[in-house]
């Protein structure tokens, strides 16, 4: 014998037909989607702002550091000169952006681009590519290694104060276009 279909308020009870429960798992990915999209971008935009304090700290502690030597560490001193002067830095912090090879990744420390910019801290940036320092390596190779202009605080320089304002904004990393866009996040510290 032959069981009747339960019945609810007068309708008899269905299942969902494959077309429905395809249009629910649609819509399920999509939320699934959008809710992915917009806390990956939550999240490059607090790395954002680790980035900008984080540099706000190193470019205070070299203010300081050149208030007492009278300059800033050379290029070839870098970071290890603000931990190992004094009570700078307990240590230099690592940049958020830069995951390429092992061991820290520190950002990057540039002190002989011209009188203008007496030096500048450097993230890589959401796109996680060095392009201001590749950039740089580049321009040092096209002119032979050599620094080209000045000494202006007995330290020579590479470029120009305006080719190194251009240089800067050319590699600056633009919010406005993306959180992943190129370009690296730069602080210039100025005499």
């Amino acid at each position: 014998m032959r069981t009747p279909p339960p019945v609810l308020h007068g309708r008899k009870l269905r299942g969902l037909t494959l077309g429905e429960m395809l249009i629910v798992l649609a819509v399920f990915l999509i939320l699934a989607l959008i809710f992915f999209m917009s806390s990956n971008h939550a999240m490059v935009k607090t790395k954002i702002s680790r980035v900008l304090q984080e540099e706000k700290e190193l470019a205070s502690a070299l203010q300081v550091y050149q208030n007492d030597y009278m300059d800033v560490p050379t290029q070839a001193q870098g970071w290890n000169r603000l931990v190992s002067a004094g009570s700078y830095m307990s240590a230099i912090p690592n940049d958020p952006f830069n995951q390429i090879g092992s061991g820290p990744h520190l950002y990057i420390y540039i002190s002989d681009l011209s009188a203008a910019h007496r030096c500048l801290v450097v993230s890589v940036g959401p796109d996680g590519r060095s392009d201001f320092q590749d950039a740089l390596d580049a321009y040092r190779t096209a002119n032979g290694g050599m620094t080209l202009s000045g000494t202006d605080w007995m330290r020579p320089t590479l470029m120009s104060p305006a080719q190194a304002s251009q240089f800067i904004t050319q590699y600056t990393y633009d919010p406005t276009n993306g959180t992943t866009s190129a370009g690296d996040i730069i602080r210039v510290i100025q005499p």
